[in-house]
């Protein structure tokens, strides 16, 4: 928790931050308090992400944030706004029914003018929130992409939700040792994909192979950007191979690729008794397959 002793320490600093994750931090119901009460009535905020995924927040702490705003109230006093906050990942949070109903309180009076992704994997909500999800994702007018399997997979051709299906087969059977997607596919199951796998699998991945897969655009910059969290988090730490093979992969992702194997580099002893990581494929890519 010293990133938000620091933070409490200087006003000005939460004015100036566009990202904070403290996801799998084990913030508890304290440290949510105390961020709370750090970023309400400030309305200068620049943050753009906030990931909280993984401190076992449930309907207790969500609604202790509604209860001190007083929605409906004429004594309503306090703000708790984050005017260009663009993502949020509560996954891996027993949100329940309830937790996820106050969450719909704070996009109702409009806390978080600019949202565009809410992370809610393994929220623990029923089939009724659910198919609220469903149905608020599917409308038209809809601006925010709800991330759960159902809200993602209702967009999806046959063929990547087979995918899907098939990783959430050897995730509950226990089985998952590799992440392998070996054709094109689009960049919401790209993210469904590995997101999956940050949420439920601990240790236990070995190899990643992407083969034929278009990664060219920002697909590879999303890729990057979510196995980089899933080895920081330390969830990923008997990852010994990862293979990028005809990927369409050019000049414009070597910053992301060298910011992936950095953080390889820096996490690669985390796992007591495995060697770490060791083989890189990066066959196709130019200048690189020799």
């Amino acid at each position: 928790m010293a990133f938000l002793e620091e933070l409490e320490r200087s006003k000005d600093t939460p004015q100036t931050i566009q990202c904070i994750d403290f996801s799998f931090a084990g913030i508890g119901n304290d440290g949510f308090t105390r961020f709370v009460d750090l970023f309400i009535d400030n309305p200068h905020l620049k943050l753009r992400e906030l990931r909280l995924q993984g401190n076992n927040l449930g309907p207790n702490q969500i609604t202790y944030l509604t209860n001190q705003l007083h929605f409906g109230s004429l004594s309503a006093s306090k703000a708790f706004i984050f005017p260009d906050l663009r993502v949020l990942d509560l996954s891996n949070n027993p949100l329940g029914n309830e937790g996820v109903s106050q969450l719909f309180l704070l996009f109702k009076h409009n806390c978080f003018p600019d949202l565009r992704q809410v992370f809610l994997l393994n929220c623990r909500f029923g089939t009724d929130i659910a198919s609220t999800l469903l149905s608020i994702h599917l409308h038209e007018n809809n601006l925010i992409n709800f991330v759960t399997g159902a809200t993602q997979a209702s967009l999806m051709p046959r063929g990547e939700q087979s995918i899907i299906e098939r990783l959430e087969e050897r995730i509950e059977a226990g089985s998952l040792r590799n992440l392998e997607i070996r054709e094109t596919v689009s960049d919401a199951c790209l993210q469904l994909y590995f997101s999956l796998a940050v949420a439920n699998c601990v240790n236990t991945v070995e190899k990643i192979v992407l083969k034929n897969v278009d990664l060219s655009g920002g697909a590879f910059h999303l890729v990057s950007a979510i196995l980089r969290r899933y080895v920081a988090y330390g969830r990923c730490g008997r990852l010994a191979s990862l293979s990028l093979i005809e990927c369409n992969l050019d000049d414009s992702h070597v910053p992301s690729l060298l910011r992936l194997l950095r953080t390889l580099a820096a996490h690669r002893s985390d796992f007591p008794g495995f060697p770490g990581f060791s083989f890189l494929n990066l066959e196709g890519f130019p200048g690189f397959s020799d």
